[in-house]
C-alpha cells in the first residue's frame, strides 16, 4: 500500500478519529508492513501492524483493546494482525538482527502516530552495513520465543492458527540459521515474509535441505489453507458449522508439530 492508499484508508473506516481519541502517557506509533503494505498480498492476507508504545501504556489493558478495536474496522477485507512492542525493546530485537524486527525496520512505514520509528529507522541502515550478525545471541533469543509461543494457550480458532504459524516461522528461521551458516541480512528478511520462505529454502538451500526443513515447509503451507478456511467461514455467515467442521479437522491434522516441538524443548 503506498502513502496515497494509506491516506485514504484511515478517514474511509473512521481509524485516524478513532486512533486519535485513544488516550496514552506517551506518543505511540503503528507501524504498518508486510504483503498489504508492498502491494503483493492475496485474498486471505493479513494486515499486519507494530505498535511501538511505552511499556507502561501497554500495560494498560484498555489501551490495547482500543487500539485493536480501532484497526479491526479493517477486518471486513482481512484479518487484522497487531504486535507490539516498546522501543527499547524494538532496537533490541533490531541489534540482534531478528528477522520481524529487521524486516519491519527495512520496510515498515508509519500508519499512525509519531515517535521514534524514523530514528531507528535510520540506526538500522548504519547497523546493515556496519555490524556482524551473532547468531549464538541471536538463536538464543529465537529459542526463547518459541518457547513462549509453545506455552500460549489460545482462545479460539483463529488464534490457534495464528500461533501455530509463529511455532513452525520460528522453527523454519532456526533451522536455517542452523544450517547456513552464510546466510545473508537479506536472506534473513525474507524469512519474515511467508509468501517468499519456500522458494527461498528450495531455490538456495536446495543442498541443505533435510526431512525437518521439508517437513516444515509442508506444515507452513497447510497453514495458508487454515487461514483460507477461516477468513472464508466468517464472510459466510459468521463462522459457519460446515467450516468449523473442516477447520477442527484440519486443526488436528498438524500432529507433525509436537515432534519439532519436543526437539527444541530437549534443545533448551
Amino acid at each position: 500500500m503506498n502513502e496515497m492508499e494509506n491516506q485514504t484508508i484511515l478517514p474511509i473506516y473512521g481509524i485516524a478519529e478513532e486512533l486519535e481519541n485513544i488516550q496514552s502517557s506517551k506518543p505511540f506509533q503503528i507501524i504498518f508492513y508486510g504483503s498489504r503494505e508492498r502491494g503483493d498480498y492475496s485474498e486471505i492476507s493479513d494486515y499486519n501492524f507494530y505498535l511501538i508504545a511505552s511499556s507502561v501504556d501497554q500495560l494498560r489493558s484498555e489501551f490495547i483493546q482500543s487500539i485493536n478495536k480501532s484497526l479491526n474496522l479493517l477486518e471486513s477485507i482481512s484479518t487484522v494482525s497487531l504486535i507490539s512492542t516498546d522501543p527499547e525493546s524494538f532496537r533490541t530485537r533490531i541489534k540482534l538482527f531478528e528477522p520481524c524486527a529487521i524486516h519491519i525496520a527495512e520496510t515498515g512505514r508509519v500508519f499512525f502516530g509519531s515517535g521514534e520509528f524514523g530514528a531507528i529507522h535510520k540506526d538500522w541502515i548504519f547497523q546493515k552495513a556496519n555490524c556482524s550478525i551473532d547468531f549464538g545471541k541471536l538463536l538464543s533469543f529465537m529459542k526463547n520465543r518459541l518457547a513462549f509461543f509453545l506455552r500460549l494457550t489460545s482462545k479460539n480458532p483463529k488464534e490457534e492458527i495464528t500461533r501455530l504459524e509463529r511455532v513452525i516461522a520460528y522453527h523454519i528461521q532456526i533451522w536455517c540459521m542452523e544450517k547456513i551458516p552464510d546466510i545473508s541480512v537479506e536472506e534473513l528478511i525474507t524469512l519474515d515474509i511467508p509468501s517468499r520462505i519456500k522458494p527461498l529454502i528450495e531455490n538456495l538451500y536446495a543442498k541443505e535441505m533435510d526431512e525437518d526443513i521439508e517437513n516444515l515447509l509442508a506444515l507452513y503451507t497447510q497453514i495458508y489453507g487454515l487461514k483460507r478456511i477461516v477468513r472464508f467461514s466468517m464472510q459466510d455467515s459468521g463462522m459457519n458449522i460446515k467450516g468449523l467442521n473442516k477447520l477442527s479437522i484440519a486443526l488436528k491434522e498438524l500432529k507433525a508439530v509436537p515432534r519439532f516441538q519436543d526437539k527444541i524443548h530437549r534443545q533448551n
